[in-house]
């Protein structure tokens, strides 16, 4: 079986508490409230579900984004693959959506841990 990825990458999180001491704000913190509170994985299904790829594909490059700045890779990987096949008219299924569900609730966790 092979092995799962990280789901945060500790040098994008060590930068971001670095930063956030240079400007003397608890900056990974505050990220990480956004993102846990963001909505998107529930508006991504919510599209899916409403059969609106475009939506779909809007809020994967949303996410992606997002999640790259948290360092969340594998994550922005799966949203990546989302946006590609919604922009090629060949938009996941309910089930392909599952690993990105389950992605994004470990790295949600990890985040609120914080």
């Amino acid at each position: 079986m092979q092995q799962q990825p990280e789901p945060l990458d500790a040098a994008t999180l060590a930068a971001l508490t670095s930063l956030g001491k240079s400007t003397g704000h608890d900056l990974l913190h505050e990220l990480a409230q956004l993102f846990v509170n963001s909505g998107l994985l529930e508006e991504i299904q919510a599209a899916k579900a409403a059969g609106d790829a475009t939506k779909l594909g809007d809020l994967a490059h949303q996410l992606r984004g997002s999640s790259s700045t948290m360092g969340a890779l594998h994550l922005s990987s799966l949203c990546h693959e989302i946006e590609k096949r919604c922009r090629q008219s060949d938009p996941p299924s309910t089930e392909d959506l599952e690993p990105l569900a389950r992605e994004y609730a470990r790295v949600a966790t990890l985040l609120q841990e914080l």
